[in-house]
């Protein structure tokens, strides 16, 4: 089963984001470096494109990238990629932690964009990636293949991790993202650890104007039974199980009661704003935030045994976040 919620304003919508503390870390391409502080994406890129399918498809499935295929980009410089196809990389500044390749690119179907950075690393050692994206992405580190996503998805930011070296000193990092329709757009961050558990969400109004996204999130946790004591923000949920890593709910199938819970920290940016919620899922739900119900959406009747979640969909219901750190509890 999967489980979604998403929170949105009329014409946007939230994007779970994840914060936590860089070490060390500088990143922004030639010509315009950019610092990373805790918790912050990449957002300083040198972005190129739209390139044809094919190309892209060529690209990210490379295990080598060479400079006779791309040479090293700088801001206003052109060339011819080996599909013959020339283009002019510009400088793309994210006002947000996703990189909006429709504010970049313009609206696009069948294509791809290369987006190229360097990170900064004061001490050779292995460092933890996490990317988010819509659609497909690929990711070299230093001309080497690290990460792929071959499939299509919606965007939320860390979806995914990896775990690349960092040389020190300058680090190429050059991202493949594919489109189909729709958004398009990606996140990049570089963490430094192996921590247990993804730190939690940092939520930035400015970039989902005019967008809609769900929260999958690897920051949700699950619990078989039913107890109100659940709901409170101090609640320890360290036992609970966290989801799969594609967002699935398991071993829930015949449950009567099941509670999810998820920390979320917001800009100041979202506190107060006026904001709708909805959700998928089977039956209906109680939302929680900081142990106040703030909603209940969905009915018990009428659902199909084997309905699935992605089609059913809800009315909105009016939420806003009253404070820059709360837990949501479903």
């Amino acid at each position: 089963m999967k489980y979604a919620v998403c929170f949105a304003r009329p014409g946007c919508c939230l994007v779970a984001a994840v914060a936590m503390a860089v070490v060390g870390l500088i990143a922004g391409p030639l010509g315009a470096r950019a610092a990373v502080p805790d918790g912050q994406y990449v957002r300083d890129w040198l972005v190129a494109g739209p390139v044809s399918p094919g190309l892209a498809t060529m690209l990210k499935f490379l295990t080598v990238l060479p400079k006779s295929l791309l040479p090293t980009p700088e801001d206003g410089q052109s060339h011819r990629l080996p599909n013959g196809q020339q283009v002019t990389w510009n400088r793309y500044l994210a006002p947000g932690s996703i990189v909006n390749l429709i504010h970049a690119l313009g609206q696009q179907e069948r294509a791809g964009a290369l987006a190229y950075t360097t990170i900064r690393a004061d001490r050779a050692g292995p460092a933890r990636f996490v990317v988010g994206s819509d659609d497909h992405l690929a990711i070299f580190l230093n001309r080497r293949m690290v990460y792929v996503y071959p499939k299509e998805r919606p965007l939320s930011p860390d979806q995914d991790t990896f775990t690349a070296p960092l040389e020190a000193g300058e680090n190429e990092c050059l991202a493949i993202v594919g489109q189909n329709g729709g958004n398009w757009g990606f996140t990049l961050r570089v963490l430094t650890g192996e921590e247990a558990r993804p730190p939690s969400l940092i939520w930035d109004a400015v970039d989902v104007l005019e967008q809609s996204r769900e929260l999958y999130s690897p920051h949700w946790r699950q619990w078989v039974g039913d107890d109100s004591g659940f709901a409170r923000a101090n609640y320890d949920d360290s036992r609970w199980a966290p989801l799969s890593p594609s967002g699935e709910a398991v071993g829930i199938k015949d449950a009567a009661v099941v509670w999810f819970r998820c920390p979320v920290w917001v800009r100041p940016s979202l506190v107060n704003l006026p904001c709708s919620m909805k959700a998928r899922y089977h039956g209906c739900i109680e939302v929680f935030a900081d142990g106040v119900r703030v909603a209940t959406l969905g009915d018990t009747k009428g659902v199909p045994a084997d309905a699935d979640a992605s089609d059913l969909y809800t009315p909105s219901a009016p939420f806003s976040f009253t404070a820059p750190r709360q837990v949501l509890a479903v």
